[in-house]
């Protein structure tokens, strides 16, 4: 599920400009929360990490994504294309006092964004090299000095595999990808039926709503993957079978919309 965070810089990503009340309006639309307090909050905080930037148009007070921000925006999903790994870890080390306590937790959140696993509560792991992102994050929230970005390969009493059945739970990622192929052959299946009873207009209006649903629900679940390499994932990992399945509705789909 897309954070308060994510959704900010998205919305802002669309709009180009826009003052905390419509933000915030939309935002309550979505989901039924979210006070202009947290979002300001949110704002303020993406400001302070050089993704959003104030903006003083007529006397009112606006906002927009940077350079940087839409970047950011651009990992999520996919965070990163799946490449050959080079059999090294990328290994996060914090240690960051009590009285922090919130910069802490808001570290932890950035790295599940990027797909890093936990292996201890203040040792995280990722076969990708995030080393200038992460640098990037420390120094935004000023935590250079509590944390450390080390290097290193798997040895003792678990191999690559095992250790990553440790870190990550790829059982559930699989059964969700397996459940989003299931749910959406079937919904597929209803629309054919749908469609050869709905007058162009409602057509429309279904693949649309497909569409969206297809995107969102797909989505929902790369935030969740690490998006691992191959080399690290089970032979008959759902997670291929299901990017196929989405590929070819989604292109179906937007094809459909334009007729």
């Amino acid at each position: 599920m897309l954070t308060l965070r994510q959704k900010v810089l998205i919305l802002l990503g669309e709009y180009m400009l826009a003052s905390l009340r419509p933000l915030g309006t939309t935002l309550r639309m979505l989901d039924g929360k979210n006070k202009d307090k947290t979002i300001h909050a949110t704002l303020q905080r993406l400001g302070r990490e050089g993704y959003v930037e104030k903006v003083t148009r007529g006397g009112k007070i606006l906002f927009r994504v940077t350079t940087e921000g839409r970047e950011e925006i651009a990992t999520h999903p996919p965070r990163i294309k799946r490449q050959r790994w080079d059999s090294k870890w990328r290994i996060v080390v914090f240690d960051i006092p009590e009285r922090r306590r919130k910069e802490r937790n808001l570290l932890r959140e950035r790295l599940k964004a990027l797909g890093f696993g936990r292996l201890q509560d203040s040792v995280w792991l990722s076969p990708y090299d995030w080393k200038e992102k992460m640098e990037k994050i420390a120094q935004g929230r000023d935590l250079g000095e509590h944390v450390r970005i080390l290097i290193g390969s798997c040895h003792g009493f678990q191999d690559n595999r095992e250790l990553v059945n440790t870190v990550w739970d790829l059982e559930e990622i699989d059964q969700a990808y397996q459940k989003f192929i299931e749910d959406f052959s079937l919904k597929f299946k209803k629309m054919v039926k749908l469609s050869k009873a709905s007058g162009s207009i409602l057509k429309k209006g279904l693949y649309r709503l497909l569409l969206k649903e297809l995107e969102e629900s797909y989505a929902q679940i790369l935030l969740r993957d690490p998006l691992l390499p191959q080399e690290l994932l089970p032979r008959d990992w759902k997670g291929w079978e299901a990017q196929d399945f989405y590929q070819k509705w989604l292109q179906r789909l937007k094809r459909r919309c334009k007729q």
